[in-house]
Order: structure tokens, then sequence, then C-alpha cells
């Protein structure tokens, strides 16, 4: 049996589960869990620990290091689910994450503290046929940003190479597509979990990227997803994510739905 919340960032959904509740029988069945057919449906599954922390398991069942949509969900649940105030800090596998949480008529709304950001430069790659500058960016977990117009299709057939084993990219890499204009749009592929409605980190790497090719000014910086945007800052170093959290249910897989899936 799994009790459990489910929320979205931009449309970048999870379900937030104690840790109490994570057995082994529920990570052997993350992928068939987040099924949008025979499942809940979710983008990957948040695991909640009293410290507070955070670990992150994306849709196919792998772990990444940090999940900026996830965090603000995680923090929101804290705070009405736990009684944690208002500002408060997460731990996760990329470090502590501090969060400040504001509620307006607009909605519930998370300020987090990503790190600083590292922009590893550029590299060329080829993949599906096409020869491409990426910009490298680790933001605790990796990112390659590619500054142009392509395609969906095309954008699905990169990102799922670059995570098949690329010699540039051997541990799978965050893929981001960008046009740059008023706001940067962007398209995420996301490692372990495909093309996404949105991705607080690979925002976060867009903003980095286009502020060290001087394509925007470091400061508040629009990062417009499928899902809508995310303002990403620069404060004393850090870089800061700033975007709303919704709480949509809470639900219960029984345990008759681990027999007969």
């Amino acid at each position: 049996m799994l009790d459990f919340r489910k929320y979205h960032g931009l449309g970048n959904d999870f379900l937030v589960v104690e840790a109490s509740s994570f057995s082994d029988e529920i990570l052997a069945n993350v992928e068939a869990i987040c099924d949008r057919h025979l499942g809940v449906g979710a983008d990957g599954i948040l695991v909640v620990g009293d410290a507070p922390s955070m670990l992150v398991y994306n849709r196919d069942g792998s772990r990444p290091q940090m999940c900026g949509n996830g965090v603000r969900c995680v923090a929101r649940y804290l705070v009405e689910q736990k009684g944690f105030g208002h500002e408060l800090t997460i731990e996760t596998d990329a470090g502590p994450r501090q969060c400040v949480c504001t509620e307006d008529a607009d909605g519930f709304f998370v300020d987090v503290e990503m790190g600083p950001g590292q922009y590893q430069g550029t590299v060329s790659v080829s993949a599906h046929g096409h020869a491409m500058v990426l910009h490298k960016v680790s933001m605790g977990n990796p990112h390659a940003v590619y500054f142009g117009a392509m395609d969906i299709p095309t954008i699905d057939a990169i990102g799922a190479e670059l995570n098949e084993n690329h010699p540039e990219f051997p541990e799978g890499v965050n893929f981001e597509v960008v046009g740059v204009g008023d706001v940067l749009d962007c398209v995420v592929y996301e490692r372990g979990v495909g093309r996404t409605q949105a991705c607080g980190t690979g925002a976060c790497a867009v903003a980095v990227a286009a502020w060290n090719e001087n394509l925007k000014s470091v400061g508040p910086t629009v990062v417009r997803l499928p899902g809508g945007p995310l303002t990403i800052d620069k404060r004393n170093g850090m870089t800061w994510m700033r975007g709303p959290a919704v709480d949509v249910y809470r639900g219960q897989l029984g345990k008759s739905w681990f027999v007969e899936k």
C-alpha cells in the first residue's frame, strides 16, 4: 500500500511520499506507478525524510541528483502537511536547498537557492545527424544547452541519443533547446524521463549559459517552458529559481494494485 500526494510545478508532476512508506517493493515498481495509463501517472516520485530531505526517483526508476520543480513541491508539502515554517532548508543529493515560500491570490510560490550553477564551457557534439555546439552546465546534475531552433521530433530523437551511452555524456544529460528573445523559450528533454512540461534545474542551466554567453544580463531572467515561466536570478553568487507548486490531490495505491498490475 502506498499513500501519496500528487503535486506539479508547471506541469512537471510528482508523487510525494514519506520515506517511512517507501519500500523495496515501491522502488521496484516506480516505472509502473508513474505509468500514465496503468498507474497514477507522474514524471517521478519524491521521497521526503524527516530531516527534512528529498530523494528523487525519475519515471524510469533512476536517481537524479536534483529536481528544481520537485523541491518546490516538497517545500509546499512540508509547510502544509508537516508544519514547517515558510522558510526552510531541504537536504538533497546536490546539497542543501534553501526555500522561501509565499502565498498570494495567484497561488503558492517557492524561491529556491539552487547553488552557484557551474558553466563548464562548450562542446561540439554530433547526434541524430546534427552537429551542434552545446553549453555544458552543472546544477548539481548535468545539462547541455543548445541555443537555436529545433522541432519537437528532433528534440526527442537527439535527447534520447544523448542519453544512450553517448561518449560525451556517459551518465546521460538533460538537454535544453532555447530560443532567445525577450524571454528564453525552452524545451527540455530530461534524463530518465523524456520531454517534460517544465524542468527547474534546466531553466537554471539555461539562464546560467545565457549569462555566460552575454545573451542576457545577469539578473532576473524569465525562462518560458511549455508548462509556463520560471524566473531565475543571481543573488550573492547563487542561482535562485522562483516558481509555483500546485497541490493536486491525495491518493492511495492499495495492495491489490501491486498484485494485479
